[in-house]
């Protein structure tokens, strides 16, 4: 039973950390300042699975076919954004 209260405690110590430290304002979000490695890999990561998440279910139009530029406005906006988006090498790019 100690034991059971002393993880307890301590998980409600890290939490509270946490939010002390969220809501410090300590931590410099301009885009002045670079992040370090391991936030890089955080905000880089999440942004990255959300987009695949977000993009499982969409169809991607051949490529080949010449007609398409005649049918862009028929395109979905998500189809648009897919055509436009940046290549695959410039993901890294802010």
């Amino acid at each position: 039973m100690k034991a059971i209260k002393t993880v307890g405690l301590a998980t409600l110590a890290v939490l509270a950390a946490a939010v002390a430290f969220i809501y410090s304002g300590f931590y410099p979000m301009g885009a002045d300042v670079p992040h370090n490695a391991l936030t890089y890999w955080a905000l880089e990561t999440l942004r990255e699975r959300s987009v695949a998440r977000a993009a499982r279910d969409i169809e991607v139009p051949s490529l080949d076919d010449p007609a398409l530029l005649q049918r862009l406005p028929e395109l979905t906006l998500e189809q648009y954004q897919i055509l436009t988006a940046r290549e695959a090498g410039d993901a890294n790019q802010h």
